[in-house]
């Protein structure tokens, strides 16, 4: 028998009080305010069987929550390519204060801090690896992040590189040229959606970013695409907003929630029918 658990692991505290946004930073704000109690509580409340904090550069949060049952510590650790400097992020899982205390004198180098936490058997990942924090996410980085961290994961030879947030359009370009060299299939899916019925797709006024780099991945060859969303949060949740009530939580809160059984089941027919129109054409 295989035994699932659930647990978020990318999450921060009040204690991670520096964001690699340089934006929040320019605003002088703390990336999250927090506190780790209430963190523990909210994500026990979703179900969650394990819980950790990966506060920046710090065991703070996590070292909060650590008489509670079914806690570990955790940290996100800036470092930094020497080759250039580029600075990313690795989260660390599940190690201790003795391993913490080696990796944050190991952390100026990403080949030492990966050292370190291999000797030291914890597990690591690099967070939102396109996200250019310093400006110098070059292709050259990017192709070095790849070989450096187990970013490629999948299951029946299909490989799955995700970084929807904050991603560099040319280091996405990069990403996608160095695993286009890769063994197997690539499939870019794009419909009309029509299939699922005229009250299923509507047109939404754009009021901000729709699809943020999206564009430039269209141009060159010239692709015919489209961008489309589909709903998720409950329909009440936004009549309590329109009534006066709190808002809902946007995509990047650790609050925001959707119902899951019509975001997923509009999903993925979305996708079979985009899928099925591709194959007609």
């Amino acid at each position: 028998m295989t035994h699932r658990f659930r647990a978020d692991l990318h999450v921060h505290s009040r204690y991670s009080d520096t964001s690699g946004n340089a934006g929040v930073r320019a605003l002088r704000s703390a990336e999250s305010f927090t506190e780790p109690l209430d963190l523990y509580h909210a994500q026990r409340a979703r179900g969650m069987d394990f819980v950790t904090i990966t506060d920046h550069n710090t065991l703070a949060g996590s070292l909060a929550i650590a008489h509670l049952p079914g806690t570990f510590l955790s940290a996100e650790f800036d470092t930094w390519f020497p080759e250039n400097g580029a600075r990313v992020h690795v989260v660390a899982l599940g190690l201790d204060e003795v391993t913490f205390a080696a990796a944050s004198k190991a952390r100026a180098s990403v080949y030492d801090l990966v050292a370190c936490l291999r000797e030291a058997r914890v597990t690591h990942y690099l967070a939102h690896p396109l996200f250019d924090m310093t400006g110098r996410l070059t292709p050259e980085t990017v192709e070095r992040m790849l070989l450096l961290f187990n970013v490629l994961e999948g299951r029946n030879g299909a490989v799955l590189f995700d970084d929807s947030y904050n991603a560099n359009p040319l280091s996405v370009i990069a990403a996608t040229q160095f695993l286009a060299a890769l063994p197997g299939e690539s499939w870019l899916v794009l419909g009309d959606m029509k299939e699922l019925g005229d009250d299923a797709v509507v047109d939404i006024p754009t009021k901000g970013m729709g699809a943020e780099d999206f564009p430039f991945f269209t141009i060159d060859p010239e692709i015919t695409s489209v961008y489309w969303a589909f709903g998720g949060t409950p329909q009440e949740d936004f009549d309590i907003e329109a009534a006066g009530g709190p808002p809902v939580p946007s995509h990047h809160s650790p609050l925001f929630k959707i119902s899951p059984e019509p975001a997923v089941i509009a999903g993925v027919e979305s996708s079979v029918v985009a899928l099925l129109t591709l194959m007609q054409e």
